[in-house]
């Protein structure tokens, strides 16, 4: 995804994957991470996460916080819904996890992606959970 999406400098230094893999382990040990995966072929096809922001003045302020990123499906495995189980693993997690918040960045061909969720269309787009409610189905999300 980072190399598709020109997300590393050439310049980057030459050990950054072994420190993205320790922030990540990081944020996922202490809550302020949660990231859904699907396999194939032995490997990871698509991913998605969420920035959770739980700091006690913040969340006194505005609630829980969650950022939506990190959303990547490899190309061969595109257009198989992959990106939407991940989106809505990460929405069920959420709901059931407190987050009063829902927020992410979109790119031009994920917006309808997320619109689908209920997310409202703008630079941030932001979901509402009326509006997922309204849209999400009931029936529960089928395990890979």
């Amino acid at each position: 995804m980072l190399a598709e999406d020109e997300l590393v400098r050439p310049d980057a230094r030459p050990d950054w994957r072994s420190l993205l893999t320790a922030e990540f382990h990081r944020g996922i040990e202490t809550g302020s991470q949660v990231w859904f995966v699907i396999a194939a072929d032995d490997r990871i096809v698509a991913t998605g996460g969420a920035f959770v922001r739980r700091d006690p003045i913040f969340t006194a302020l505005l609630g829980v916080q969650a950022t939506i990123g990190g959303v990547y499906t490899e190309p061969a495995f595109r257009r198989r819904g992959c990106a939407r189980r991940i989106v809505r693993a990460l929405l069920e997690y959420g709901r059931g996890d407190g987050w009063d918040n829902v927020r992410l960045r979109a790119s031009r061909q994920g917006r309808p992606l997320y619109e689908g969720f209920g997310f409202v269309p703008g630079d941030e787009m932001v979901l509402s959970w009326d509006a997922y409610a309204s849209v999400a189905p009931e029936t529960p999300l089928e395990t890979p």
